[in-house]
């Protein structure tokens, strides 16, 4: 029988804070010879950061994994990275971020009312974990430190594009709502950079070539671990394929 210490647990932590516990316990658990067994406490205490993780959870995923940039009047830049985000509305065009109040970027979108989302890929997987694990209070300068480019927006004062993502989309401030862990960032959708690369004919974006990631922090496959990035794969079909060309039905 192996004996693994383990910490008390609170139940009260919310997904994010379990994630680690649960990830830093199964890398224990597997250096475990084959012919180990299992504590009863040991087993006790996995199985209650299991229950703990999967109560009332989203459990929605894969998610964007988008880098976040704003900027304030002062010149101050920062970014960070985001999988709490989506579109909430066509007409007219509007997304939304949600961010700790604990972030620098909370406070730098709520003063200067903008942000801009930036498509993540495959080359820009390393920098996006950069963003997403170092705080700005530790590193100030992450353009130096991830190697990115900021870019001046089209429609936007102080918040910057990055140059490597190839599509940014910018974003005026509309609202803050409380969450609880997070705030929502509502923010209209006031502009789109392409990069030339992924550019066709007839205005058509081509970001299948951009080799685009998404994130999950759910264990799906043996070979994708809790909090991975993922890279996304192929068409499968396209939007209306299982109705005839004169059937409308929703």
């Amino acid at each position: 029988m192996v004996d693994l210490p383990f910490p008390q647990v609170d139940p009260l932590l919310d997904s994010d804070q379990l994630q680690p516990l649960v990830r830093e316990y199964a890398c224990r658990i597997e250096k475990m010879k084959p012919d180990a067994v299992m504590a009863a406490g040991e087993f006790t205490f996995l199985f209650m950061l299991v229950t703990l993780l999967l109560r009332a959870n989203t459990l929605l995923y894969p998610v964007p994994a988008l880098l976040v940039s704003s900027g304030t009047e002062d010149g101050r830049t920062n970014i960070m990275t985001a999988g709490w985000t989506g579109t909430v509305c066509t007409k007219p065009p509007m997304t939304y971020v949600s961010i700790r109040p604990s972030r620098v970027s909370y406070d730098m979108i709520r003063q200067s009312g903008e942000f801009v989302l930036n498509l993540n890929t495959q080359k820009l997987a390393a920098a996006a974990d950069q963003c997403g694990v170092i705080s700005a209070r530790e590193c100030p300068d992450k353009w130096t430190l991830t190697g990115l480019t900021p870019g001046k927006a089209s429609h936007l004062r102080f918040a910057p594009i990055i140059m490597e993502s190839p599509l940014n989309i910018e974003c005026r401030l509309k609202s803050i709502i409380p969450l609880g862990s997070h705030d929502m960032f509502l923010g209209e959708v006031i502009g789109i950079d392409v990069s030339e690369e992924y550019m066709g004919e007839n205005g058509v974006i081509h970001l299948e070539d951009a080799g685009l990631i998404a994130y999950s922090s759910a264990k799906t496959e043996k070979n994708i671990p809790v909090g991975s990035y993922v890279k996304l794969g192929e068409a499968i079909g396209r939007y209306g394929f299982t109705a005839a060309d004169d059937i409308r039905t929703h």
